[in-house]
Formats: C-alpha cells, structure tokens, sequence
C-alpha cells in the first residue's frame, strides 16, 4: 500500500470516527429527559377568580423555581393550566381537555372541583395538591392532600373548639358564608362539638362572600351574649369587615378563624384573634421552608404576599401540592432517563413516610384504600398586636 493509500484510509477513519461522535452526540440530545406534563384548574374567574388567582401563584411559582434548578431528575415541569371559570360544565370540559394531553398529575384550585374529580379518578390521573376544599364532598382516593381542605366537616368544628378552649371562651357565634361553604360546617355540628367541652353556642347565622357591613350580625352576637365569634366568613377581606363591624358596635369578642392572615391585620382583629390553618403560619419565618415559599413567591410573582385578598396559607398549600410531586417523585427514585407516569407517582406517593414538606405541613403518610386526610393544623394568636405562635409550633391533631 503506497503512502496515499495509507492517508486516504486514516482520513476516512477519522471522518468515520468524527460521524460516529456527532451521531451520539445527536442521539444524546435527543435522549433528553422528557417533561412532566401537569395540569392546573383553576377559578381564575367569577365570583371569586381573583382570590384563586393569588394562591394559584404559590403552585406556578414552585414549578418555575423548579424548572430553573433543572427540573426534577432532570424533567422539566410543563405546566397546564385551565380557567374553569367557577362553572361545573366549563370545568368538566376544561378536565378533560387536560386527559387528552396526557397529563400525569393534576392541581386543583377550584370552586367547583366536586365536577371535576370524577374525570381524574377515571382517568387514574391523582390530583397532587389542591385548595379550597369543598366541604361535604365525597372522600376520594385519588386525592392527594397535604391539607384538611376536604377533610369531614367535623374536624372543622375540632379545630374552632378547640382554639376556644385556647381562649377559655363559654360562649360562641358563629358566623358562617354560603357562597363557597369555607367550612362546610353546620350548627349542630359545632353546637354538639362545644357542648362535649362546656361551650355554648349562643348564635349562628349565615352569610356570603359580597357582603361588606355586618353591624347586624354583630349586634346580636352581642345581645346573645358571646364572647367569642367564629368567623368563616371567607376570604380575609370579608373576616376584616367583620371586626370592624363589630367594633363600631363596641362590641369586641375573640375572633376564631381558620385563616392565618396576620398581614396587615385592621386593629379591631388585633385585640384578641385566635387562627389555625392546616399549614404552618405564614409569618413564621423561624421555618427555613417558610422563608423559601416566601422568596420563590415574591421573586415569580412580586406583589402576592402583600395583596389584603390573599390566603397566604392557602397559597402555601398550592405550593406544597409541588413540593408533595417533587418528593413522590424521588421516593419513586425517578432517573432521567425514566418516562415520568401516573403510576410512577402514585407508587412513590404511598412510598412517603412522615414527609412533612420541609415543616410545611404535619407529617404526611399516605394508606392504600383509604381517603387521604390529614387531620391536623398549626394555631396561632394576637393579643393586642403580638403575634404569638401556639404549641411550639407543632400541629395539633384531631383524634
């Protein structure tokens, strides 16, 4: 073979050889971790669209602060979201839009998920995180929490009592909104509970969530004789409206909600307020993982944690609804090389043992056949303006 011969045949080699490499290299490209395609519904609009728009922010601001650290195992979040438009039929549509495009996961942040989560359960697609809860809806399998939010109505009705008892109020009104039933909670129920501690409930009345003025209310609260008043009057607006109502009444009972919204709080609801929320307190930022929720949310979505119409603990159960995927998603021991399914997160759902979300949330374990509540929450207080946090800041547990 003469000298030409020989360079002829190197040179083919190594074009050989430089073709094979870009043909990996291209095939490694491609090879690139797949999405996680996850759907989010929510009532972006209607009677209350703008209060699901801010705690719908806590779950987009955790999927973009995942993305931005690489996704999970390398998987990118494809987010998904739909506006139900708070109607049961639009909300149908808009879930089963979301099964043709294959999602793996849903969020719910929806006024009228009761239409909606027969679509996901057919579809065996789990609904991983959700909020505003709808009380009185049939307990599914396929959810799963990180909250109470759809728990029974009666660990509402614990979760009042016993922040009264915190207070040693004997008498109780309850002031409760139709609109989006926040509680679910029912006379008789929260009657029966308190007079199993000895409280009384003295007067109870309902409301909705477009009402400003409740004077009346107030006054016969007062008349009735209660020194403490249950507040379920719905968004912290409307929880507002109440104490400054009623301290024009010079009429200044306890007020109990199941909202922890310290911020900017009005002077009357300063006084002598007792909140519990299914989350640990927004303002407790002694929590490493309260301070992280607090800066993802104000570096995506700058403005939220100030707005007066937030439900900060809500918005922080969103945002746990990502952090529970992305620690299922672990526990399933994902790789990236791994097509993320909905059996694949289930499996590493169940696989969590007291997984607590970073201190978010009380200690999250999931049972095979069975509905999926956590039955716990934080509680705190203000007394004449100092914020105080209850319990150590250990949840408390219904039994």
């Amino acid at each position: 073979m003469n000298i030409r011969t020989k360079v002829a045949g190197a040179v083919l080699a190594l074009v050989m050889t430089l073709a094979g490499l870009t043909a990996l290299s291209t095939s490694t490209a491609s090879a690139a971790p797949a999405p996680i395609k996850v759907g989010v519904v929510c009532s972006c609009s209607g009677a209350v669209g703008s209060a699901f728009v801010l705690v719908t922010d806590g779950y987009l601001a955790w999927a973009k602060a995942t993305n931005a650290k690489g996704g999970i195992a390398g998987h990118q979040i494809d987010v998904i979201e739909v506006n139900d438009q708070s109607n049961p039929g639009t909300s149908i549509i808009e879930a089963q839009t979301l099964v043709s495009d294959g999602v793996v996961a849903v969020m719910v942040s929806s006024l009228v998920q009761q239409a909606i989560l027969p679509v996901f359960a057919s579809a065996g697609i789990p609904v991983v995180g959700e909020a505003y809860g709808v009380a009185g809806l049939p307990q599914n399998t396929d959810v799963f929490g990180t909250t109470d939010t759809i728990a029974p109505a009666s660990l509402s009705a614990t979760e009042f009592v016993d922040l009264a008892k915190a207070a040693h109020v004997k008498k109780l009104a309850y002031l409760y909104e139709t609109t989006a039933a926040s509680t679910g909670l029912t006379t008789s129920e929260l009657s029966a509970a308190a007079a199993k501690v000895g409280i009384k409930l003295v007067y109870s009345v309902a409301t909705s969530l477009t009402e400003t003025n409740y004077s009346a209310e107030c006054i016969a609260a007062q008349q009735a004789g209660a020194t403490g008043f249950i507040d379920g009057g719905g968004a912290p607006s409307n929880v507002e409206a109440v104490a400054s109502s009623c301290s024009l009444q010079n009429y200044d009972p306890v007020y109990f909600v199941t909202a922890q919204n310290w911020n900017g709080i009005s002077a009357p609801l300063a006084k002598d307020s007792y909140m519990s929320s299914p989350t640990a307190p927004p303002f407790d930022t002694a929590i490493a993982a309260i301070k992280l929720w607090q800066a993802t949310v104000n570096k995506y979505y700058p403005g939220d944690l100030k707005n007066p119409g937030l439900d900060p603990e809500v918005q922080i159960s969103t945002y746990e609804g990502g952090l529970l995927l992305h620690d299922a998603l672990i526990a399933a021991h994902l790789t990236s090389s791994e097509k993320v399914t909905t059996k694949l997160i289930i499996k590493g759902l169940y696989a969590l043992k007291g997984d607590s979300l970073g201190g978010l949330a009380p200690p999250i374990t999931y049972e095979h056949g069975t509905t999926h509540v956590i039955p716990c929450f934080f509680e705190s207080k203000q007394v004449n303006g100092k914020v105080s946090i209850l319990n150590g800041g250990k949840g408390v547990c219904a039994s």
